[in-house]
């Protein structure tokens, strides 16, 4: 342009302008090949998300088996020592004591309960 040369200037701008398209062009190419790619990495980590989960549901499963079991066996355990406890309670020889005793019924002085403490109260019965 300085030179004043037209013809030459409008074959730079049209080079600028064929220069711009191919920009442009990388750039979609680009963000169409990253897309997919962006895609496939999100699957995976679906897919990787979903075989952890699964991973993790099938430790916590094994986890309650183990408790379960452990649970099962402590309670074989009890049973074991209470057959033990009464197996030998029953084998034990069972001693019958008679023991007699006699029951004085109290005297009741009248006035109640308190009737039969002179010392608490003014006296047994009311004149």
């Amino acid at each position: 342009m300085r030179q004043n040369d037209h013809q030459r200037a409008n074959i730079m701008f049209r080079r600028r302008i064929y220069a711009q398209f191919f920009t442009i062009a990388a750039i979609v190419a680009g963000s169409a090949y990253w897309s997919k790619d962006r895609d496939k990495r999100k699957e995976l980590e679906r897919v990787e998300a979903e075989r952890k989960a699964a991973e993790r549901r099938e430790k916590w499963l094994a986890e309650l088996d183990a408790r379960d079991a452990e649970d099962r066996e402590m309670r074989e355990r009890a049973k074991g020592r209470r057959r033990d406890r009464l197996g030998a309670e029953r084998e034990r020889p069972v001693e019958v004591v008679r023991v007699e005793t006699t029951v004085e019924k109290p005297k009741v002085d009248g006035g109640g309960i308190l009737g039969g403490l002179k010392g608490l109260w003014g006296g047994g019965k009311k004149e």
